[in-house]
């Protein structure tokens, strides 16, 4: 596995990665701008929910981001680009539904792209990413049809509806139920998306059944996740608490892939995401609280719109000397969450460590120091040779 994946690596070019990161700031930045929008034309967070709009701009901030991770990394995996791409489409439809009420430049643009966006993003969060997880590549050419079958549902409907709606633009959202044709086709490509729905999820059961060691263990959560994401896609329509249901999708499917990476090394980007989530949380904090402590205490010592210099320089300095304390406690809570067995390994050595202060038979330290080394590094043999003195010899 690790030759094709450097051979990959090593063919990449360049503008692959740096593509993946450009798709995946505007899908990120698209998705999270819808949220400010909506507050600011009064759109209540159950208005949102009900509407689906929240599904979609949980889809369209976090699938981007793993899968420019997965890109990074693996640049010919087909899944990350599949995740980058539900970005890519979600990300527009969830900021359209809030842009054209909010009386900003291009609203005709916006109304237009409400209408069809969605789709493609629908079947490409649902089908493929079923069919090509982990590896990018389906399970046997058998299941061809049915990547073709995705592929024309996310495209032929979408690209009709867009056709369609385009005379239709304007200052105010289209209503596809106003007009019969253009709602005929969106309803029965998303009808036809759930019906791709069963075979994609047997697709990963096929995959399951013949599987073996690291990559069994891998699929064996996101199995799990398939089937409970399947029904509550489907419970998504229905009154009531359908729009709960369907929220529940993106944390499912998203525990079992955290699972698989950072418990079964998948990707191999554990390190990367563990350096991501312990940075980011860092600036957070610290750009927050920096920008909390001039705000609020410029305005205590020196009320104005200028704050103090001193208040200034003071926060500064607090924020430098606070900056490695706080990375090792974040690094450290992140490992107990995220990356259990670099934590254990840690506590092992520092056990290991106290234990050295005290013992004194070199037997005992032997034995102690081949237990750590196997527990913490894995190896397949290790050994231990010490200066030849009264017959002794390596320990194995």
């Amino acid at each position: 596995m690790a030759a094709p994946v450097a051979a990959a690596r090593r063919t990449a070019h360049p503008a692959v990665t740096w593509t993946a990161r450009a798709l995946c700031a505007l899908s990120v930045l698209a998705g999270a701008a819808s949220v400010p929008l909506a507050s600011v034309h009064g759109t209540s967070p159950a208005e949102l929910l009900g509407s689906h709009v929240l599904v979609g701009t949980a889809f369209a901030v976090s699938f981007p981001v793993l899968g420019a991770l997965i890109v990074a990394r693996l640049p010919r995996n087909w899944f990350g680009w599949v995740l980058i791409a539900v970005g890519v489409f979600l990300g527009p439809y969830v900021l359209s539904q809030q842009y054209v009420p909010s009386a900003l430049p291009g609203q005709a643009l916006a109304s237009w792209l409400g209408t069809w966006t969605n789709l493609p993003g629908i079947v490409l969060a649902s089908t493929f990413f079923l069919l090509l997880f982990p590896d990018g590549q389906l399970p046997s050419p058998r299941w061809r049809p049915l990547a073709w079958a995705s592929a024309a549902v996310a495209v032929v409907p979408a690209a009709i509806v867009a056709v369609q709606t385009w005379p239709l633009r304007g200052p105010a959202p289209i209503d596809l139920n106003a007009h019969p044709r253009a709602d005929a086709v969106w309803t029965t490509g998303f009808a036809l998306a759930l019906l791709l729905l069963v075979p994609s999820v047997a697709a990963v059961v096929a995959r399951f059944r013949r599987s073996t060691g690291i990559q069994r263990q891998q699929l064996k959560w996101f199995a799990y996740a398939g089937l409970v994401a399947v029904p509550l896609n489907a419970l998504a329509q229905l009154p009531g608490y359908g729009p709960v249901l369907e929220m529940l999708q993106a944390p499912v499917l998203f525990a079992a892939i955290a699972i698989a990476i950072f418990r079964h090394r998948l990707y191999d980007i554990d390190l990367l995401v563990n350096r991501t989530l312990v940075y980011g949380l860092l600036s957070a904090i610290l750009g927050g609280g920096y920008a909390a402590a001039v705000l609020l205490g410029g305005q205590a010592f020196s009320p104005g719109r200028h704050p103090s210099s001193l208040v200034v320089a003071a926060t500064t300095l607090a924020a430098a000397a606070l900056f490695q304390p706080l990375r090792r406690g974040i690094q450290g809570a992140v490992d107990r969450r995220f990356n259990r067995r670099r934590y254990d390994a840690v506590r092992t050595v520092a056990a290991f460590s106290a234990r050295l202060r005290h013992q004194v038979d070199l037997d005992t330290l032997t034995g102690e120091l081949l237990a750590v080394v196997r527990q913490t590094i894995e190896p397949t043999q290790v050994s231990l040779w010490l200066r030849p003195a009264a017959g002794r010899g390596p320990r194995r």
